[in-house]
């Protein structure tokens, strides 16, 4: 008798929550801004997110839904160089550091020189001329790209430390991820306490508190994950109608900060990175679809107002030293994967320790159902069965707290290959990415920048 996989709910109804992102590309009304000084910035950061990111993602975009990414069509676009102050490969704390203050620094500081002094921020700079201010992050508020804009430490690695500034910084809007309750001391407020405290309204429902709270208030609201262990919103791959996205924290910042003098928002995608880190090429996509479809609401809005907004889309480095030939492979494979890898190495790993061993059978069920993974060759059966085999025999209490899986690592892997994309690294290079500007001043982004350039284009345009 042949044996049946029988598949959980959990995996079932993550089949059909693919809708995460829209299907239509907002117009971008081009429209030659005047000589005035900008009103409104919108800075994207697609952490880790290089040229090729962006290429593949489009490339996948256009053969699922017939259109592109919301920003490649800017009018103005530059490659901009990442190095930090010894010139060496940069890390999210002094890339975000350059990006927040103009300066370069050490890796693992933020927000401070070389000497150990703080730098002033643009937020704290724009917060003194009036404007409001607001940071949003798919990942948690005190890791280094969001921390860069409203605090100041010796070492990323500083959680808590950071995380306590958020009360009394001068921003006006946090959305997103939770902070990193694990490192609050147990003696010790944690920051949603603290900020609670210092008057804001903290809560994990963004659109009730939205549309019940006092938009004179200072807000915090994020949203617990509720797929895996770290304190971010969930990928877009694994993500259901009932999360918060991107897009919708944006949306809300833009209504919440909307004032005469104007606002700053920085807004950015931080588990490109992640995924890009563990070579999964599926999720890596969805994120910067995600992204994308955040972007779109500041072309909303720049639509409205497009003699007084500035838009901003960069990365504070590239990851993975990816490359694609669209003639090594198909992209359409992408679209069989319905998990990130830390979905496959947490939850369905430990559902499949119920099965262990796995038939030939089974396995063959189970990647095309989950992955897309038919006509499965003997070279790649045999590297996933290698990885479920290694990875079961550990079980999941030890791979839920690891970055990825052999299992996981073998699929992705495949599909990559399937895909025509070719990962060459799994951490952070110095190749330089691709920053795109449209509205008021967008034409300083021409030719060639570097990071620091940014913070000191954003002052011009202020000015």
């Amino acid at each position: 008798m042949k044996s049946h996989v029988k598949i959980p709910l959990i995996f079932i109804a993550l089949l059909f929550n693919l809708s995460f992102c829209k299907d239509i590309t907002p117009e971008i009304q081009l429209e030659s801004p005047p000589s005035a000084k900008a009103k409104y910035i919108f800075l994207f950061i697609g952490d880790g997110m290089g040229q090729a990111h962006i290429d593949i993602a489009e490339a996948y975009q256009k053969s699922q839904k017939g259109s592109s990414l919301s920003f490649t069509g800017f009018p103005y676009q530059c490659k901009t160089t990442t190095y930090n102050e010894q010139g060496y490969i940069t890390d999210s704390a002094a890339a975000a550091t350059a990006l927040a203050t103009g300066q370069k620094t050490y890796n693992g500081l933020i927000s401070q020189n070389i000497n150990g002094k703080n730098l002033k921020t643009i937020v704290e700079i724009l917060a003194d001329k009036g404007m409001k201010t607001g940071i949003i992050s798919s990942v948690s508020m005190d890791h280094s790209t969001p921390g860069a804009f409203y605090a100041h430490s010796v070492s990323r690695y500083n959680y808590y430390q950071i995380a306590m500034q958020a009360a009394t910084s001068p921003v006006d809007y946090f959305g997103g991820g939770p902070f990193l309750d694990s490192y609050v001391p147990s003696d010790q407020l944690n920051p949603k306490e603290a900020m609670v405290d210092a008057g804001w309204i903290v809560s994990e429902d963004p659109f009730r508190i939205h549309f019940q709270g006092d938009i004179r208030s200072k807000l915090y609201t994020y949203q617990p994950n509720r797929n895996n262990e770290k304190d971010s919103l969930p990928y877009c791959i694994d993500a259901t109608t009932e999360d918060v996205s991107m897009a919708d924290f944006t949306e809300i910042g833009i209504k919440r900060l909307k004032n005469p003098k104007g606002f700053f928002m920085m807004i950015e995608g931080g588990k490109i990175d992640w995924a890009s880190h563990a070579n999964d090429i599926a999720t890596m996509v969805h994120e910067v679809i995600g992204f994308s479809k955040a972007v779109e609401k500041a072309i909303d809005f720049y639509n409205e107002y497009p003699d007084e907004t500035l838009i901003i889309v960069t990365a504070d480095h590239e990851t993975g030293d990816l490359e694609y030939d669209p003639h090594a492979g198909t992209i359409e494979a992408i679209a069989g994967q319905k998990l990130s890898f830390q979905m496959i190495d947490t939850f369905l790993v430990n559902w499949l320790l119920s099965f262990y061993p796995i038939s030939a059978e089974q396995i063959e069920a189970l990647f095309g159902i989950y992955f897309g993974l038919r006509d499965i060759s003997p070279e790649e059966f045999g590297l996933l069965n290698q990885g479920l085999d290694s990875q079961l025999s550990l079980g999941y209490s030890y791979y839920k707290q690891t970055s990825q899986g052999e299992f996981s690592s073998a699929v992705t892997s495949i599909i990559a290959a399937r895909s025509g994309v070719f990962w060459n690294s799994h951490s952070h290079t110095s190749t330089p990415v691709s920053t795109y500007a449209i509205g008021n001043h967008a034409e300083s982004f021409r030719g060639q920048n570097d990071n620091t350039d940014i913070f000191n284009h954003i002052l011009s345009a202020l000015e």
